[in-house]
């Protein structure tokens, strides 16, 4: 039963939102991508779709980032966030912290297209909007 009311959850919250720009294997090549020492990520901040504001975020260390065997799995990322585990699909945007900026934005530009801004954090991608 909980299961169900997850998903009915999931799916009402999901309709709220215009534009539906991920899925898992998106996610799984971006976050393999920002994993690679050399684009010099610092962190990567998290912001759920079950968070109205972007009060609650979630953040993942170099560390962790570098470790993704530990940190992710194909749907999701592992019980090591505030929150818990957290699905892909329920990732509304995320913002990366980078030195070199260009050269992310060139990296993730080879994995195919995103729905991604600059702003004055970082990079924000966006898995919905």
């Amino acid at each position: 039963m909980e299961k169900e009311m997850y998903q009915r959850k999931l799916t009402q919250r999901l309709a709220g939102f215009l534009g539906h720009y991920m899925n898992d294997t998106k996610w799984w090549k971006l976050f393999e991508c920002l994993s690679m020492e050399a684009l010099g990520v610092s962190s990567v901040k998290i912001i759920s779709i079950w968070d109205d504001g972007e009060d609650r975020l979630n953040e993942l260390t170099p560390q962790q980032l570098r470790n993704p065997v530990e940190t992710f799995h194909r749907h999701g990322i592992r019980d090591i966030l505030i929150g818990g585990p957290m699905a892909f699909r329920e990732i509304r945007k995320i913002v990366v912290y980078a030195k070199n900026l260009d050269k992310l934005l060139e990296d993730i530009g080879k994995l195919g297209v995103f729905e991604q801004e600059k702003c004055a954090e970082g990079l924000a991608i966006y898995g919905y909007k």
